[in-house]
């Protein structure tokens, strides 16, 4: 049965009102068990309401019945049998001798369908059921059904609690834990309920009984860790609208070197401010951010992340509907070596006041800057002539709840086929920066540019959409979409800049973005997006026409082909997509164990799944296999005919058929390059333009130089001609 699951981890969105506490998961000495689930509990029989002091220490329940645990009925594993109820409430009082010697606590609970758990009447976790801090009624039901696991040879759920729990609720004396556990409906034909707990000892010391045999160390208790590690801290509420002010710490000593979690700031140690982000993801426990790192006076401070170019402004996706947690990442990969400006990413483990909230990519966020889309600026007096030109960014997103003057519509008089019209967002120059002449002469050159594609001579050499658009933009653009057949490809989150005349002038497609509920991985859609086979960019609605259209041109077509062929025999090779998801399984190591097992998304139906894996590696087989399908189809499927003598020598290098090989990229030593052209030069030059290499030889074919000594990080790579023209490519250190 699959199962839809909504977390409810309460910290995750209002711990940021607690003062955070200097504990970090790791170094615990042992692990005791103050409550097994076998002994005997007070409980209450929902069929009419608790006190409302019910789950506190001072409530007196000698009125309660008394009963050894499991406590329910329906399963035939009940030590307690109860009437069929909705609901039931169940008490225990454990004393601890000592707070200071413990470091971690953890629920291990079975139960059927949904529980919430207090210490000391405070709420310390909860699933399947209601808001947090909500307390559910007696004739509430949970959220959706789930069965209990231990009747069927399964194993307890693990609820690790949060740190400040610990600090602020536990004490010295008696405590009590209360649970109350609720049905999918008052019909049920079962109900279940063991419940332990189990504390994390700092040192030898011992004031419990010891953990039972099948009580396995939570992986959050790890030491140490191969990826970087953040850790986030707030005093206030975080909100999706506006970036409160925080403080970020990051420990990052190298790819694939060892992080300890207990560790002080090496990389970073300093304000941010950050805000969450997202549209339908925003639903989600677990939240992604944007962050902008600053001085202590609140202004940009550009630093250069785990590797990535300098910057301020940073993207934290946390994948919680991708299981296999790489979706982003394969497409990403893929992109840097097709597009002229593919997002950087690098995996990480983070933190929020001091709790864990799993695995996470440090991503760039997509805007003109020399390391990002590295486009002219305009700036608010570039009204007149030439400077008017560019460069801008422009998005195709969502436009509910933007005022009119934040994005432009087109119309025309006839659409073409069953598209509905398109709506663009002013996204750099931003809305509130973006000038009068600035938006009509932008908004213009999108019009002239659908009208021509839906006039009779779009195709026309001179005149045609080969005026306004960088092909070979349009074309790679597509093959990632298309690989991924991401349902919103070509209607959301679609990012296009536009350079200055003097750099052409031409509308270019990318960087891409967004792809969790691409590659099979959502179950709705008449597109059916789940399967491997069919296309995306002629699935009409509110798509952009733009290559549906373009596709009508045999000669767009052909290009297309030629350029699919070119990358299915390099990056996007049956050997290239598996070593990129077998590379970035590996990357993530021991973390996947970590994020899955606090998330327990695994197993479980999360929206939109189509395929719910029961482990990580069902998950990664079921992506693999999709992907390798999809090219397949996408071989035998894709319009054109690649003759490449249909087409001139400028054409080929003009349409971005690569005149240059460089691989590995990224790479952690030697690095080869390929070419035709003849090199008297190759010079490698760090981000802000120190040399660091410069190597004088006239060759042609292949070249390798060493990079052995580089530190991880960006750099520029330019080969010169004989005929003096600089081929400039970004290189990644490993």
């Amino acid at each position: 049965m699959q199962k839809q699951i909504f977390l409810s981890f309460f910290v995750l969105i209002s711990l940021c009102s607690i003062k955070p506490v200097q504990a970090q998961y790791g170094h615990v000495d042992h692990w005791e068990t103050a409550i097994y689930a076998s002994e005997v509990w007070k409980y209450h029989v929902g069929l009419t309401p608790p006190d409302s002091n019910w789950n506190g220490r001072f409530f007196v329940d000698t009125a309660w019945a008394s009963g050894k645990g499991g406590i329910g009925y329906g399963d035939g594993d009940d030590s307690t049998v109860i009437p069929k109820t909705t609901s039931l409430y169940m008490r225990k009082v454990f004393t601890v001798l000592d707070t200071a010697t413990i470091h971690a606590a953890v629920v291990s609970a079975d139960y059927d369908d949904a529980l919430v758990v207090y210490l000391n009447g405070f709420e310390i976790t909860r699933e399947g059921i209601g808001k947090p801090w909500h307390e559910p009624k007696y004739t509430d039901t949970a959220d959706y059904e789930r069965e209990a696991q231990l009747y069927q040879h399964g194993k307890y759920d693990d609820f690790v609690i949060h740190p400040n729990a610990i600090t602020n609720f536990l004490r010295n004396g008696d405590n009590v834990l209360a649970v109350q556990v609720h049905n999918i409906d008052s019909n049920s034909s079962d109900m279940s309920a063991w419940i332990n707990l189990h504390f994390g000892m700092k040192d030898k010391t011992q004031q419990f009984s010891p953990a039972p045999k099948w009580f396995i160390r939570p992986p959050l208790f790890s030491p140490t860790t191969i990826l970087p590690i953040v850790k986030l801290y707030c005093d206030t509420t975080i909100n999706d609208s506006v970036k409160i002010p925080g403080t970020m710490q990051v420990i990052f000593y190298g790819k694939n070197k060892i992080h300890d979690f207990g560790a002080s700031p090496n990389h970073y140690d300093g304000r941010i401010s950050i805000k969450y982000r997202g549209n339908s993801t925003l639903q989600f426990p677990k939240k992604s951010f944007r962050l902008e790192t600053q001085t202590s006076l609140g202004e940009n401070l550009n630093v250069p992340l785990l590797g990535l170019p300098t910057e301020n402004d940073w993207v934290l996706n946390g994948p919680y509907m991708d299981k296999s947690l790489i979706r982003n990442q394969l497409s990403y990969k893929i992109a840097y070596k097709t597009d002229a400006y593919g997002v950087l990413t690098q995996p990480c483990e983070v933190f929020f006041n001091d709790y864990y909230i799993g695995v996470y990519y440090l991503m760039e966020k997509i805007k003109r800057d020399d390391h990002r889309v590295d486009i002219k600026k305009l700036n608010p007096q570039d009204t007149t002539g030439k400077e008017l030109t560019g460069g801008y960014i422009i998005k195709r997103d969502w436009t509910f709840g933007l005022k009119k003057d934040e994005f432009f519509m087109i119309q025309h008089q006839k659409p073409y086929h069953d598209y509905v019209q398109n709506e663009f967002i002013y996204y750099e120059p931003s809305a509130d920066a973006i000038q009068p002449q600035q938006k009509e002469y932008i908004s213009s050159f999108f019009k002239e540019f659908e009208e021509m594609l839906l006039s009779d001579h779009f195709d026309d050499p001179l005149i045609g959409y080969n005026k306004y658009i960088d092909i070979s933009t349009f074309a790679d653009y597509m093959f990632t979409r298309e690989l991924a057949k991401e349902l919103d490809s070509y209607r959301y989150s679609v990012y296009m800049y536009k350079d200055h005349i003097d750099d052409g002038g031409k509308l270019n497609m990318g960087p891409t973005w967004d792809f969790n509920i691409g590659y099979g991985n959502i179950n709705y859609g008449s597109e059916r997006s789940e399967l491997p086979r069919g296309w995306m960019f002629n699935q009409g609605g509110s798509r952009m026409f733009w290559f549906e259209r373009l596709m009508d041109d045999p000669k767009f077509a052909n290009i297309t082909q030629c350029r699919w062929e070119y990358h299915r025999a390099h990056i996007m090779s049956d050997e290239s997509i598996n070593r990129i998801i077998d590379n970035s399984v590996a990357e993530l190591g021991e973390a996947v164990t970590r994020s899955h097992y606090l998330w327990k998304t695994l197993g479980r139906y999360v929206w939109p799944n189509y395929f719910v894996g029961d482990t990580y590696q069902e998950e990664i087989d079921y992506l693999r296999n999709w992907v390798l399908e999809r090219v397949h189809w996408m071989d035998i499927n894709m319009p054109g005919d690649c003759d490449m003598e249909d087409l001139s020598a400028y054409e080929i290098e003009k349409q971005g058929i690569p005149e240059l090989l460089m691989y590995p990229n990224p790479s952690s030593g030697e690095v080869t390059f390929e070419t035709k052209r003849n090199i008297v030069s190759i010079d490698v030059m760090s981000i802000d333009g120190r040399m660091l290499q410069s190597n004088s030889q006239l060759w042609t074919g292949t070249y390798s130089i060493n990079c052995t000594n580089f530190q991880p990080g960006m750099y520029l790579v330019n080969l010169r001609t004989d005929l003096g023209e600089v081929i400039s490519r970004r290189l990644v250190i490993q």
